[in-house]
């Protein structure tokens, strides 16, 4: 193995450790056995192993399995049997013969050993390891092995289950009498016979005192969590916080709840100690003059990007105001929400931030009779979420509330790399839409159906099958198969199919109705005949859904009145997506991309729901509670919702009816075509009533 004597950098020392001869801190051995390299011994390596300067597995003529990379140092003229006295005898002599000038620590430790390793290193620096140590949970056995041991009045030794630490002084002590004590084993206790090889050839003793015994955990079991996240029994937890090293944690699992437990203990702990940073800060404010002071610098925090600066006018951030119960936005459709979902617990979260800052900033114990006055919010891209809070309080039970601006930053972090979903790229699309007689808006979608899926053989390519689900008696079916038949003729490879659909119109029951012919594994697209589909859709279709685990709820581009959009001309074949030509249907969820699988198993749609409306938002619902599924919202552009009248049927229930009536509102044209209309009515309305009156007077 290279050591640090052996780098170099050209003719000078690679590091300061090179040249000084300074020691890392810590080296880990494990003892282990090969049927254990799956699982106890990947669980360390994965969690805490990580976090020493050096591990090392020790098993018996073994190599790490394919795919692990596990650190093994394989002993040979060892067994694998238990206990293993040969193997801790073997692993120190390794260790001092390999390692023994790069450390100051070594740490002898079973694979059921979990080890805080920060901790324990900071524990370590106050110990003097130029000096002989050989510490660990002290044990002084049964009498009756006592006498058969022949251990005298106080002979301690370490109890190697919770970890056994040797300086290098010490490894250099018991060095020469490795062999001899191996001859001389007189029981079945790895940990009492090098406690005895210490002891009778070393003249070195394990550490005796009350304070290691509680540092070195003993007794910990998979129940001390119990289904929690935390240690459920408040002494327990206790005792795990100050805890450097817990024994037994047999079962692999538990090493990540620990790990993650103890990474939790750590946030707070950094928490608090910034906390502690930023008072240190406050004071010395006091001191500093005006113009040096954080908040008349941009870059405040220091260790953060700088606020965006705009250019211009358009460019500017704006600020959300905020209350405890409304969020109001620069919004056009909704200038106002209920304070609910993500945005809710972002400002509770921020609240509760004031409430200890403002604890802070006046050294108070309690604070009561809270209160947010004003409340801003704005998302900078470059840094980080802004903060401005003006709050009130009493504190520590004063009478005189005290009133204050705070101001803080929630940064944004570096971007990480997060594994997305694992979607078939090249799956048949099945694409379902529901028709009830046949209408000039059928005729187009089938015009574009061809177009673009059929034309050619890239279009080909894209791989569809069109599912046309048929309400009506046999001359609607009829009508329909007539629209079909000449384009399978002239493109055989087409997978066209009427489902024929019993009963009054009903788009739940049609669109379940197409569902009902596609495979368990096939993907599905429900879409409405007034909907155009570009071929870039089925990608985004496609990329969005996983069979299992994710569904595609896409927001269409619903187009204006042409009439209003273009007065006086005629529109072009493909109008753009912008504010005076249409607007996103961010209420209406009717169009979705699932796999067969995924909508049965949160029950498909409500088949109750007569006619339309109800019926897409129900299922919508569905899919957001359900615990297995993902639901990707967004909007696409590659799906245009022609424009064409529209009446709602008397028929409708109250609910339905409503929906059809904001639709028809929302959809007809912007506020300023309608207030362009309306203005010009009644200007029109004037001009006839003066022309009359003229002919009157006349």
């Amino acid at each position: 193995e290279t050591t640090h004597q052996e780098l170099r950098f050209g003719n000078r020392p690679l590091s300061v450790v090179d040249e000084l001869g300074l020691h890392r801190k810590l080296y880990v051995g494990v003892v282990t056995a090969q049927k254990y390299f799956k699982t106890r011994a990947t669980a360390i390596n994965n969690t805490w192993g990580k976090m020493v300067p050096k591990l090392n597995f020790f098993a018996p003529g073994a190599t790490s399995p394919e795919g692990l990379n596990l650190p093994i140092i394989s002993m040979d003229g060892v067994d694998d049997s238990y206990p293993p006295q040969k193997k801790s005898f073997s692993m120190l002599k390794y260790m001092h013969d390999k390692h023994k000038d790069e450390f100051d620590w070594f740490l002898r430790a079973d694979d059921d050993l979990f080890l805080r390793p920060t901790e324990l290193m900071e524990f370590l620096q106050t110990l003097d390891a130029q000096k002989p140590l050989y510490m660990g949970q002290p044990g002084i056995g049964y009498k009756r092995d006592r006498e058969r041991l022949k251990l005298n009045d106080g002979e301690v030794y370490c109890m190697g289950g919770t970890g056994v630490f040797y300086t290098r002084s010490a490894l250099e002590m018991i060095r020469p009498h490795i062999d001899t004590c191996l001859s001389e084993l007189m029981s079945y206790h790895e940990d009492v016979e090098v406690g005895r090889c210490l002891s009778r050839k070393a003249g070195l003793q394990c550490t005796w005192n009350y304070e290691l015994g509680k540092l070195l955990y003993y007794d910990v079991s998979e129940k001390v969590f119990r289904g929690a996240d935390v240690p459920t029994d408040p002494k327990v937890r206790k005792a795990m916080n100050r805890a450097l090293t817990l024994h037994p944690v047999k079962d692999p699992p538990m090493f990540y709840m620990l790990q993650k437990y103890y990474l939790e203990l750590g946030i707070v702990k950094a928490q608090k100690q910034v906390q502690h940073i930023r008072l240190q800060r406050q004071a010395l404010c006091n001191y500093l003059p005006l113009h040096t002071l954080p908040e008349f610098h941009e870059y405040w925090p220091v260790d953060l990007p700088a606020p965006y600066r705009p250019k211009n006018r358009f460019e500017i951030l704006t600020w959300e105001y905020f209350t405890t119960k409304t969020l109001y936005q620069n919004l056009e459709q909704q200038p106002s929400v209920g304070l609910i979902g993500s945005n809710l617990l972002d400002v509770n979260s921020a609240i509760k931030t004031a409430q200890v800052l403002l604890s802070q900033l006046h050294g108070a114990q309690k604070v009561s009779e809270f209160a947010l006055v004003n409340g801003y919010r704005r998302l900078d891209p470059a840094r980080g979420v802004d903060y401005i809070m003006d709050v009130t309080a009493t504190l520590d039970g004063s009478s005189k509330a005290v009133e204050e601006r705070l101001k803080f930053l929630r940064p944004l972090g570096d971007i990480q790399v997060i594994e997305a979903i694992n979607a078939d790229l090249y799956t048949t699309i099945n694409i379902i839409v529901p028709v009830s007689g046949v209408r000039q808006r059928f005729k187009d979608f089938l015009h574009d159906y061809e177009m673009v899926f059929l034309r050619d053989l890239v279009s080909r390519q894209l791989k569809t099958n069109l599912i046309i689900a048929v309400f009506g008696e046999k001359v609607e079916h009829d009508a329909v198969e007539a629209l079909l038949a000449p384009l399978r003729i002239k493109h055989r490879s087409a997978v066209l199919k009427i489902v024929p659909v019993k009963g009054p119109f009903s788009r739940a029951g049609g669109l379940h109705a197409g569902a009902q012919s596609v495979s368990e594994d096939g993907l599905m697209f429900f879409v409405d005949a007034d909907v155009s589909i570009k071929a870039s859709f089925l990608r985004r279709c496609r990329r969005n859904t996983a069979i299992g685990a994710q569904v595609y709820f896409p927001s269409v581009f619903m187009l204006f009145n042409p009439d209003l959009a273009y007065p006086g001309r005629a529109p072009p074949k493909e109008p753009p997506i912008s504010r005076d030509t249409g607007h996103w249907a961010s209420y209406a969820f009717g169009m979705v991309c699932v796999y067969r699988r995924d909508y049965d198993s949160v029950g498909g749609f409500d088949l109750s729901i007569k006619g339309w409306g109800g019926e897409d938002v129900r299922l919508y619902e569905k899919f957001v509670a359900s615990k297995t599924l993902r639901t990707f919202r967004s909007v696409d552009p590659g799906l245009i919702h022609r424009f064409h009248d529209k009446k709602c049927d008397a028929k409708l229930s109250k609910d339905q009816f409503k929906m059809c009536i904001g639709a028809l509102a929302e959809g007809y044209g912007s506020k300023t075509q309608l207030a362009n209309l309306y203005l010009m009515s009644q200007s029109s309305a004037r001009q006839t009533s003066h022309s009359q009156k003229a002919v009157i007077t006349r």
